[in-house]
């Protein structure tokens, strides 16, 4: 796992304050980055995948919300975690074409008016209401061969626990 990833993996699951967020905006701007670099370092694959069962182009359009984010970086690092989550969740909306653009989108707004209105809940409540967000906007629900299929049992995951271990998320999302 990349050091910046592990960074903000751990700053997310332990439910660090918003303050402290923003003073450490470097690693709310590493954990962009990773996400960034995931997305760039994936998008191939995820076009591939979408051939099979689809059109074609799910990287691609990945990849125009990943620029989008890129060319606000420096805008969203100064953010707090909510807000940015939120501006981030807008512009994969704007930019992501087909049904991922809306999901996600709705995913990642939630998440972040979650973390801005629920702190004190902290990062596993903020994910399951984007996910919560995410399947009311898809109208999916797990098993349908969605994107659910991997943030729902993530969701649970989360919040099963009080004490989430980075490594943890970090071996779910690579599933």
């Amino acid at each position: 796992m990349s050091e910046s990833l592990r960074i903000g993996i751990e700053l997310a699951c332990t439910g660090a304050s918003a303050a402290r967020a923003r003073v450490a905006g470097c690693e709310l701007r590493a954990l962009i980055e990773a996400g960034l670099a995931a997305v760039e370092g994936e998008a191939a694959h995820l076009t591939a995948l979408d051939r099979a069962t689809g059109d074609g182009d799910h990287g691609t359009n990945l990849g125009r919300a990943a620029a989008a984010v890129a060319a606000e970086i420096d805008n969203l690092s100064e953010m707090l975690p909510g807000p940015a989550l939120e501006a981030i969740g807008q512009l994969v909306l704007l930019r992501t074409g087909g049904a991922a653009g809306p999901v996600m989108g709705a995913f990642l707004c939630a998440m972040g008016k979650s973390l801005s209105v629920r702190r004190a809940e902290g990062f596993a409540a903020a994910f399951g209401d984007g996910v919560v967000a995410a399947r009311r906007r898809g109208s999916a629900d797990p098993g349908d061969k969605t994107v659910i299929d991997v943030l729902a049992p993530l969701a649970q995951l989360l919040a099963g626990s009080r004490e989430v271990e980075p490594e943890s998320v970090a071996v779910a999302v690579r599933l």
